[in-house]
């Protein structure tokens, strides 16, 4: 009974991390920056986890699919920073799974700097082994 417990409470905190990576890029595409602040400290503990890692890459791929790939200042910081955690707690086993999947967002998501000059995520994350 206690492993059936401590088992159902593990699944429900993942649970909660993975929700919680899912409602900051909600609220950051939906430019609701201080709900976005509030929950970014968890987001960042919850990439120490490989499925929130891998929730991360499938929800930006969502927005990406969405047309929703230039984003202002604020959104543009806050997906590079998920962006630079998530890379950062990669291990080897990720190498081809959640780094992967990443490659394609980091030429998609981009901010204007100014007229004609686009900065793209690739360039604030190429520093990752």
């Amino acid at each position: 009974a206690a492993i059936l417990e401590r088992n159902g409470n593990a699944l429900a905190n993942s649970a909660r991390r993975l929700e919680v990576v899912r409602n900051c890029i909600s609220y950051v595409f939906e430019n609701k920056m201080l709900e976005a602040k509030k929950l970014f400290p968890a987001v960042l503990r919850a990439m120490k986890g490989r499925a929130a890692r891998q929730c991360l890459t499938q929800e930006l791929h969502l927005h990406v699919q969405q047309n929703r790939a230039v984003l202002d200042h604020q959104q543009f910081d806050f997906v590079i920073r998920m962006m630079n955690c998530c890379l950062q707690d990669c291990t080897a086993m990720d190498e081809h799974g959640v780094a992967a999947a990443l490659l394609p967002l980091v030429t998609a998501f981009c901010r204007k700097l100014s007229p004609g000059i686009t900065q793209f995520a690739y360039s604030c994350v190429q520093e990752h082994v």
